[in-house]
């Protein structure tokens, strides 16, 4: 009997050390700072402040949209990785939808672009939604397009089978007619033909104030942040990944056939950090998470004798690299200063970030760790 307790002992002393090693390399959380390696000017290109989202396709060619105050519809512009060639993706030539305000975009691998607008239907006058389909070579494909109703798309995403997902808002009155309409957030995978698979409710998602809320009033007008501020990304495992913006953000990873595989709740590298940037998918290790996040921090810096100062709190950007599968965070790169903080790809390959030269000349900055 003492023989069997002291082998059952061991044995039991042997997995808790086991478990222990397991959970102290699963919290390890590598620290470095990225370093840029290769700088690429886009001849031609004046930058100016980027507008959400950026993207990249299989090639690592580069899509983004430049902010422009007056126009509610700044073109798509792509740049190949060398940054020699450029090619527009454009509603000015989209017949009906000159005036129609763009919510997001997104790049299949071979190069097309899918478009969620919100424009004005000539017939009820009232704001509806639509994904729009361009060409690799930015044309438009009008027997492509979907409509999508009253519904305010802001993210939309393909899948390698075809379907689409889109995620947004819709306003419903769901207190009666004497009270206003409040923005439900909706989620939905379609077919090309603009047919529900299935529509998800996704636990997490912001709820629509009610009238007993003292602020109801105000609040009913809102769209909530953590929609709108959301982005979603095609994988190659074929599933879409559909982030939520928080504090602590919310990723659901959705299957062709409206599936939730599974919801990965992920920790910013500190509990000041707040994320400024959309979400990214590299095939690395298996498949991985890439955010952009805004830190700060309490300089170090002496204070001088008999003088009392408040603490100064130090800007810093950190990329934060995530297991596609757990959640898990892995890694945490500072980003030095220069390096701007729009990341446009995150491949096996390393980092693309977006910035300008003195001379406001766009550059694509190639990074890797040290």
């Amino acid at each position: 009997m003492k023989i069997a307790s002291t082998i059952s002992f061991n044995i039991c002393a042997i997995l808790l050390s086991l478990v222990a090693q397991a959970t102290s390399q699963s919290s390890f959380v590598t620290q470095s700072t990225l370093r840029v390696y290769d700088t690429i000017s886009v001849a031609g290109t004046t930058s100016s402040s980027l507008q959400a989202p950026q993207r990249c396709d299989a090639q690592g060619n580069v899509y983004l949209q430049f902010y422009q105050p007056t126009n509610p519809q700044p073109p798509i512009l792509r740049i190949s990785a060398d940054g020699e060639e450029k090619q527009v993706f454009s509603l000015a030539s989209v017949q009906g939808f000159q005036n129609a305000y763009i919510d997001s975009f997104t790049v299949t691998p071979d190069g097309a672009v899918a478009v969620v607008v919100r424009g004005q239907n000539p017939k009820t006058k009232l704001g509806e939604g639509y994904v729009l389909m361009f060409k690799s070579d930015g044309t438009f494909d009008p027997d492509s397009t979907i409509e999508l109703g009253s519904r305010n798309p802001f993210q939309v995403a393909i899948f390698s089978s075809g379907n689409l997902l889109i995620s947004g808002t819709q306003d419903e009155r769901l207190y009666g007619k004497g009270e206003p309409a409040v923005s439900v957030p909706f989620t939905e995978v379609i077919n090309q033909a603009g047919d529900v698979v299935k529509k998800l409710t996704l636990e997490g998602d912001p709820k629509p104030p009610k009238p007993s809320d003292p602020d109801f009033t105000t609040k009913s007008g809102e769209e909530p942040a953590e929609i709108t501020l959301g982005d979603a990304v095609s994988a190659s495992d074929g599933n879409i990944y559909l982030a939520r913006h928080s504090i602590k953000p919310i990723v659901y990873v959705i299957a062709s056939d409206g599936t939730l595989v599974r919801t990965l709740k992920l920790i910013p590298p500190s509990p000041t950090a707040r994320q400024v940037g959309g979400l990214h998918y590299s095939d690395s290790g298996g498949g991985q998470l890439a955010i952009v996040y805004q830190t700060f921090e309490q300089s170090s810096a002496p204070q001088e004798k008999g003088r009392e100062r408040p603490p100064v709190r130090v800007q810093s950007q950190v990329v934060s690299i995530y297991n596609a599968q757990t959640g898990e965070r892995l890694a945490d790169y500072r980003l030095p200063a220069g390096i701007g903080g729009a990341l446009a790809c995150y491949t096996p390959a390393g980092f693309t970030f977006l910035g300008s030269t003195p001379q406001h000349q766009l550059v694509l900055k190639q990074a890797k760790p040290y």
